[in-house]
C-alpha cells in the first residue's frame, strides 16, 4: 500500500478488513515496512513491480 500518512488510520482499518485473506497467505506491503535509509520512490516502485494485484483507493489526501 502506498498512501498519504494522513490516511494511516484508514490503512490500518483496511488491513483489519483484509485479515481473512492474510490468514490465507495473501501478503500486504506498505512503506512503513521499509528500512531506515531506504529510497522511498525506489522501494515503492519495487513493491509495485512485484505485486500480483494492485487495489487503488483514493482519498482527498
Amino acid at each position: 500500500m502506498s498512501y498519504s500518512h494522513v490516511d494511516a488510520a484508514a490503512r490500518a482499518k483496511l488491513e483489519t478488513h483484509l485479515a481473512p485473506l492474510i490468514r490465507d497467505g495473501v501478503s500486504t506491503w506498505f512503506d512503513g515496512r521499509m528500512d531506515p535509509g531506504d529510497a522511498l520512490d525506489a522501494g515503492i516502485s519495487r513493491a509495485l513491480r512485484q505485486a500480483h494485484i494492485l487495489v487503488a483507493l483514493l482519498s482527498p489526501e
